[in-house]
C-alpha cells in the first residue's frame, strides 16, 4: 500500500469520528463507505487503520492542544483588554469593593463564560488564565495603600476571591446537579451519564463509571471531570435529596477548603 493510500484512508477516517471517538456510536457501515470511496476491501482498510492508529492519535492530541491554546489565548487577551480599560477608567475610584464588582462584571465574566466546554487541563493554560486575576490583585495593592504590605493570598481572602480554577469546578458541579435533577433540558447529554451499579455492596460506592480514553481531551471531557469529582471529594454530597441552594453551600465548603 502506497503512502498516498495511507493518507487517504486516515483522511476519510478523520471525517468520521464515530469510528475512533468513544463518545460516538459505532457504525460498521462507515467502513464500507470508506472502502467504496477508495476502491479497497473493508479488511484492507481496517488493516491499515490498525497500522496507522497510534500515529493518528498522536497527531490528534497535538492538534487538540493547539486548538486549546488558541482558545485560551483568545479568552485571556480579551480579558486583559477589558482589565486594562477598567483600570484606566477607574483611577479616581477609592473603594476596592466597587472595583471588585466591576472586575466581576467586565473581566471575570470573559474568563468563565461556557467554561464547562473549554475548561483547561494543562497547567500552563490554567496559569495563563490565573494571570489575569493576579494582575488585578496586584493593581489593587498598587492603587490602595491599605493593601501595600499585603500578599496576594491575603487580598484574596479579604475580598473573598476564589481561584478561577476552583470556580470552574463549582460551575461543573452545579451544571451537573441541574442536569441530573431536571433543571436543564438536555436529553442528549443526560443519556451519556453512566451510573455505576456494583455487583456487591462495597464500603465506598463510586457513583459513576469512568469511560476509557485515548487522549487528554477525552480524559478531561466534561462528564469525565464531574465523574471523578463525585467519585472522589464530593462522594458524600447528596445529588438528589437537597435543594440547589443547599448543594451550592455543600460544594463551596468542600472545594474551597
Amino acid at each position: 500500500m502506497e503512502n498516498s493510500n495511507h493518507s487517504k484512508i486516515i483522511n476519510e477516517i478523520r471525517k468520521r469520528p464515530r469510528l475512533w471517538n468513544r463518545y460516538h456510536k459505532k457504525q460498521s457501515k462507515e467502513w464500507t463507505k470508506i472502502a467504496c470511496i477508495l476502491g479497497l476491501s473493508v479488511d484492507v482498510v481496517k488493516k491499515h487503520w490498525m497500522m496507522q492508529r497510534a500515529k493518528f492519535f498522536r497527531e490528534l492530541r497535538r492538534s487538540q492542544k493547539t486548538d486549546k491554546e488558541r482558545k485560551i489565548s483568545f479568552i485571556t487577551n480579551k480579558a486583559f483588554k477589558s482589565l486594562g480599560f477598567l483600570l484606566r477608567s477607574t483611577k479616581p475610584f477609592n473603594d476596592p469593593y466597587v472595583l471588585k464588582l466591576l472586575y466581576f462584571s467586565f473581566v471575570r465574566s470573559h474568563l468563565e463564560f461556557a467554561s464547562i466546554i473549554w475548561s483547561p487541563f494543562y497547567l500552563s493554560h490554567i496559569n495563563c488564565i490565573e494571570k489575569v486575576q493576579l494582575k488585578f490583585i496586584k493593581s489593587l495593592r498598587y492603587l490602595f495603600p491599605t493593601y501595600t504590605h499585603s500578599t496576594v493570598s491575603d487580598i484574596l481572602k479579604i475580598l473573598s476571591f476564589n481561584n478561577l480554577s476552583v470556580r470552574r469546578r463549582h460551575s461543573d458541579a452545579i451544571f451537573f446537579f441541574k442536569l441530573i435533577n431536571g433543571f436543564l433540558d438536555c436529553s442528549d447529554l443526560l443519556n451519556k451519564v453512566n451510573f455505576r451499579i456494583p455487583v456487591r455492596y462495597p464500603r465506598r460506592i463510586a457513583l459513576f463509571s469512568l469511560d476509557p480514553f485515548n487522549t487528554n481531551s477525552q480524559k478531561y471531557f466534561y462528564l469525565q471531570r464531574v465523574y471523578r469529582m463525585f467519585n472522589g471529594e464530593l462522594n458524600e454530597v447528596d445529588l438528589f435529596g437537597i435543594s440547589l441552594h443547599q448543594f451550592r453551600s455543600n460544594i463551596k465548603r468542600i472545594l474551597t477548603d
